[in-house]
């Protein structure tokens, strides 16, 4: 492996966590948006009891995140393996994160809540959402036309005039 391949693994592994935690941020902050709420959304505002966010917040703000993240990353376009990877990375942190909050505000039982947090529907949606999200910046990266390399098109209408042949006079 390649040090800078390896300089971009380390960069999508620090962005899975740290998106996340923007995306909760985010959440949080647009946590009053009207709509159907999906509940432990916030996973440390379940002791108030409001933990609740729109879903539209749920699916929009991961999507958002991970969309500009994915779009900003210099010289990289996400492939679908990638975007599968990040999304698949988004569930396992969502869930750890749900498993950990669960059980420090319930204190139930010695461990971490993980059946609690499997049956959660938030960190699901999270990495969906990062899924859709990763895509749309693969998508609007190849339709972009100055991201590509390539040679230079000269501009519609003015045609290049030819070079002369030989030189006439003194």
């Amino acid at each position: 492996m390649t040090p800078r391949r390896a300089l971009a693994v380390l960069a999508e592994l620090v962005a899975i966590p740290l998106g996340l935690a923007v995306s909760l941020g985010l959440m949080d902050a647009l946590r009053h948006v009207p709509g159907p709420q999906l509940a432990l959304a916030l996973p440390l505002r379940e002791t108030g009891h409001a933990d609740g966010v729109s879903a539209l917040v749920v699916a929009a703000v991961p999507a958002a995140v991970f969309a500009l993240g994915a779009a900003l990353a210099p010289g990289h376009r996400p492939s679908p393996p990638a975007a599968l990877l990040r999304a698949l990375g988004v569930l396992a942190w969502a869930l750890a994160l749900q498993a950990i909050s669960l059980q420090l505000v319930r204190q139930a039982a010695f461990g971490f809540a993980w059946r609690a947090a499997a049956t959660s529907a938030p960190p699901y949606a999270c990495a969906l959402a990062a899924l859709g999200g990763t895509a749309l910046a693969a998508l609007a990266a190849s339709s972009d036309r100055w991201r590509r390399h390539g040679t230079e098109e000269p501009p519609v209408g003015r045609a290049a005039a030819p070079a002369p042949l030989a030189k006439i006079g003194s």
